[in-house]
């Protein structure tokens, strides 16, 4: 203690004699504990305007700097688990990944630097969440090979006993096209996630003492299976479809009633072509039954009928009300050939009854030479109108309208509302005068463009509610437009 009371009072008469000490020094100073001589003269040293350091002091300088105030992170136990990362202050804060409650709405919260509101208890449970799916990755549902390699993609399917594993999903590729490197990544991944140990891939012995084929669309059907890298191939004669061993890193043969989950492999491009006809495509990532779509056409110039259409070009027809992914290739590919501008979506409706050996459609005739389909048109692709995105869903807003009351005007059909899932669309309210409210994110408050202040000084408000699942709905003004309020001529200016 004795040797404290020196060091202080040698500070003070440095600080008295020299006033760029600051005084911050001498309480510091009043705090050490323990000192030598050495660091003594170094301290003297230091405040009388020497940089010099003894070489055996480790002494730092004292950072007076603040880390910034954030709300940490959090993750709810009632609902489903979204993670509330740390935030620095803000309004309007999401969850990872997007949470939604039991009504459809957005839930959201706001940090004001240290704590959240609500807090975890007073939190709406989330119901329902929406992930992110960077597409140009792999699609939901799909996992990469590698962090690095996006040019495939896999699929984990559920258990079965095999029954042709991917030939429905349409995989375009097959393990042993994999690289080394790429091997290596997908077991380490596939390892991690210790979803099993074994897996069904797309391949089998036809027959007795075949050799083992693929099953599987694209330029590997009916290949012989081979090993391109450094994965082992181990075949028994007696057990005829293909297995992974994951743990090993082998694939071998195995009792095709056994019950694995499956892995299909696939080439990261939704276009990739499987073994299809010319003119005919198959869809990529969907439940296809392995099937080639494609439409054949012809010019009416000699007034060739349904019947003699069908007997032409094509002679076993496939579509019937439930199959959405038929219908939609068919009119994608009649928009191509007429076509159409790629910013327009067709709605449309049809019907076929089965009759033998072709289809005919509902109302259709066997003599009628044309074929009349009813198509309802309206812009989805706001930015290929104009370069304002305002403008651009205003201008959709009132095609569809004008649309609506030509096309449907015989049919009763009243177009109550249309809504953005990330919007609220331009609209006026009525008060003293016209309020416009412009075009305003889902989740956020806003003023009309008018300036309208409540007797109190502050501005009316307006806020868009709703949800992306459900759509943008526009919440009821908050306040009325005071006759009496006059605005100083500062509020005045900045107006």
């Amino acid at each position: 203690m004795l040797l404290t009371s020196i060091v202080v009072t040698t500070v003070i008469a440095i600080w008295s004699g020299n006033i760029r000490v600051r005084q911050q020094h001498v309480l510091f100073m009043a705090r050490i504990k323990w000192c030598n001589l050495m660091q003594i003269h170094w301290l003297i040293q230091l405040w009388s305007g020497s940089n010099s350091i003894p070489p055996d002091s480790k002494a730092t300088p004292l950072t007076t700097e603040t880390p910034p105030l954030e709300c940490p992170e959090e993750i709810p136990q009632n609902g489903i688990n979204v993670r509330w990362k740390n935030s620095s202050a803000a309004d309007h804060i999401k969850s990872e990944p997007l949470c939604y409650g039991a009504n459809g709405n957005l839930i959201t919260r706001r940090c004001n630097g240290t704590d959240w509101f609500p807090s975890l208890n007073d939190l709406e449970p989330c119901m329902k969440v929406m992930e992110n799916f960077d597409l140009s990755s792999c699609p939901p549902g799909y996992h990469k090979i590698s962090e690095n390699n996006t040019d495939y993609c896999f699929e984990i399917g559920e258990p079965s006993s095999w029954d042709f594993p991917c030939f429905k999903s349409g995989g375009a590729t097959v393990i042993t096209d994999l690289s080394d490197s790429e091997l290596k990544s997908f077991f380490s991944y596939l390892n991690s996630i210790r979803s099993s140990r074994y897996y069904w891939l797309p391949a089998q012995r036809v027959k007795h003492f075949n050799p083992v084929v693929w099953a599987i669309p694209g330029p590997n059907w009916g290949l012989e299976v081979t090993s391109n890298n450094t994965l082992e191939i181990q075949e028994s004669m007696l057990k005829n479809c293909l297995l992974l061993d994951a743990r090993n890193r082998v694939i071998k043969t195995e009792n095709c009633r056994n019950v694995h989950p499956s892995i299909c492999f696939y080439i990261n491009e939704a276009q990739y072509p499987a073994q299809c006809p010319e003119g005919y495509y198959p869809f990529r990532f969907m439940l296809d039954e392995g099937t080639c779509y494609g439409i054949e056409y012809a010019n009416n110039i000699f007034g060739l009928t349904f019947n003699g259409f069908l007997e032409s070009k094509c002679s076993q027809p496939m579509g019937n009300n439930d199959d959405n992914g038929l219908t939609r290739f068919i009119f994608k590919k009649m928009a191509d050939i007429n076509k159409l501008p790629d910013h327009l979506w067709c709605w449309f409706e049809s019907s076929y009854a089965h009759n033998g050996s072709h289809v005919t459609p509902r109302n259709q005739s066997d003599n009628d030479s044309n074929i009349v389909t009813e198509i309802m048109i309206a812009s989805l692709e706001g930015d290929g109108i104009d370069d304002d995105e305002t403008n651009s869903l205003v201008s959709a807003y009132f095609e569809l309208m004008d649309i609506a009351h030509k096309e449907l005007a015989d049919i009763h059909v009243t177009l109550v509302n249309m809504s953005s899932s990330t919007y609220c669309l331009p609209t006026t309210t009525e008060d003293i005068v016209t309020l416009d409210w412009e075009l305003t994110l889902i989740g956020r408050i806003t003023a009309p463009k008018q300036f309208c202040l409540q007797s109190n000084g502050l501005p009316v408000k307006r806020t868009c509610g709703g949800s992306y699942l459900l759509g943008s709905i526009w919440e009821p003004v908050d306040g009325t437009c005071s006759k009496n309020y006059e605005a100083s001529n500062t509020t005045n200016i900045f107006v």
